[in-house]
């Protein structure tokens, strides 16, 4: 006799989400001291934070798989960080004049990118009509950093709504793995994938990438970032599941929010 809604082995986008979050949350709680002054348990807690990103990008191109309206998804992310830059670029104006400096992340924007290259890639396999549509879409990102190098008045208005996919964070490549994890459509083929990246960010000196007019290429070669290669077991578990709870804006609400918070903490109340 079959058992009805058995219980699939492993982990659902559920639990993975969880799991991202909770990694997340330690990384940052060593970013802004909020728990320690140690410079060593603060090491460990940042090293253990590299595999979080990792695990939300894979997510990401599982949510993009199943999602009923890619373009929507895609929507959600530009207006999502859109809007969490505005508040950085107002909040970091009203700091400087205090002498304090912001350094909120915006992972919205690298995800914006990696959704955006997705949807118009899968229209363009599709053989949809808006296929010329999807490659200026494609073409224009990319162009959009001689705006960035060449108006540095426009900065802010740039950074808000016309950001540059060289500039996010993680770097373009992150952007790319994405995509790549989306066409793979394998979670043995992604862990391979970031095991060679990995490799590869262990071996490669982010200093090589210095004076790159600002790219953020570097971001993927730091010292600890190869060990993003550890959200591989994480990956493997998954089990294709949604899971009970979605709790779907979850991560819109907790990114931004627990990031202020841990910076208000960190700078207003323990004065570091």
């Amino acid at each position: 006799m079959r058992v009805k809604n058995a219980v699939k082995k492993g982990l659902d986008s559920f639990r993975l989400k969880m799991i991202a979050l909770a990694i997340m949350t330690i990384d940052h709680l060593a970013a802004y001291k909020i728990i320690t002054l140690s410079k060593d348990i603060n090491a460990v807690m940042r090293m253990a934070g590299r595999v979080a990103a990792p695990l939300f990008l894979f997510l990401l191109a599982e949510g993009l798989r199943h999602t009923k309206s890619k373009i929507k998804y895609t929507a959600r992310l530009y207006i999502c960080g859109a809007v969490l830059q505005a508040v950085n670029e107002i909040a970091a104006i009203i700091l400087l004049r205090q002498g304090i400096g912001l350094h909120i992340g915006n992972i919205f924007q690298t995800f914006f990118f990696t959704a955006l290259y997705v949807t118009c890639l899968d229209m363009i396999m599709q053989k949809k009509k808006n296929i010329v549509k999807s490659l200026v879409l494609m073409a224009v990102p990319l162009l959009l950093i001689f705006a960035h190098i060449y108006l540095p008045k426009f900065s802010v208005f740039l950074n808000i709504f016309m950001p540059s996919p060289f500039l996010v964070e993680y770097s373009f490549l992150f952007v790319l793995l994405g995509v790549i994890w989306y066409a793979a459509n394998d979670k043995k083929i992604a862990c391979a994938i970031l095991a060679g990246l990995s490799v590869v960010s262990a071996l490669v000196d982010h200093r090589f990438f210095a004076g790159s007019y600002g790219f953020t290429f570097a971001h993927l070669f730091y010292p600890t970032q190869w060990l993003m290669i550890f959200a591989a077991p994480f990956i493997l578990l998954y089990n294709g599941g949604k899971g009970k709870i979605r709790l779907k804006y979850l991560f819109y609400a907790y990114y931004p929010a627990h990031q202020y918070l841990f910076f208000i903490i960190s700078v207003f109340l323990l004065k570091r």
